[in-house]
């Protein structure tokens, strides 16, 4: 816009022809610096007001609220979901999930998977897993179960995990 504005200003005679502007001055580079440090400042309060409202509290890693007590171990997730739709589509989105990609990573692998999508015995996947280093015959069975709430009109989620065999450690 200030090159047009330049022209334009030669042409009716405003402006002398050897005039030119000095695009290069150190003041182009500091308002550029300037535009971009208020754009930055401008969307940064409002990231940090978003980010305190999603997770109010200083911690910002979610840990189980709970312990392993002599081989079982129950931990409530913090997911909450109203829909039954939606729960079976996450436990069929777990089981092929845990049978594709998700068989054999570098700490466990899943030896077997059970799906139960009956409401009156529980929404559930039934995992049977195996702990690196497998020579120890470590194996667990995962219970991630999902139950209706009906004072918060929604189903929670809980992951019992149960040590089948292998050494204590």
């Amino acid at each position: 816009m200030g090159f047009v504005g330049n022209m334009m200003f030669r042409e009716f005679g405003v402006l002398p022809e050897t005039f030119t502007f000095n695009y290069a001055s150190i003041f182009a580079m500091v308002s550029l610096s300037l535009l971009l440090l208020a754009a930055l400042l401008s969307s940064y309060y409002p990231a940090r007001i978003a980010s305190k409202l999603i997770t109010p509290s200083l911690e910002r890693k979610w840990k189980p609220p709970t312990k392993p007590k002599s081989g079982l171990w129950e931990i409530p997730l913090p997911l909450r979901i109203n829909q039954i739709e939606e729960v079976k589509g996450l436990i069929l989105f777990l089981k092929e999930y845990y049978l594709g990609v998700g068989i054999e990573k570098a700490t466990f692998r899943v030896d077997e998977v059970k799906v139960n999508l009956s409401e009156i015995e529980g929404l559930r996947l039934k995992l049977m897993v195996s702990l690196a280093p497998y020579e120890a015959n470590v194996k667990e069975l995962v219970d991630i179960f999902a139950r209706w709430v009906e004072t918060e009109k929604s189903y929670s989620f809980l992951i019992s995990i149960q040590k089948m065999s292998g050494e204590e450690s």
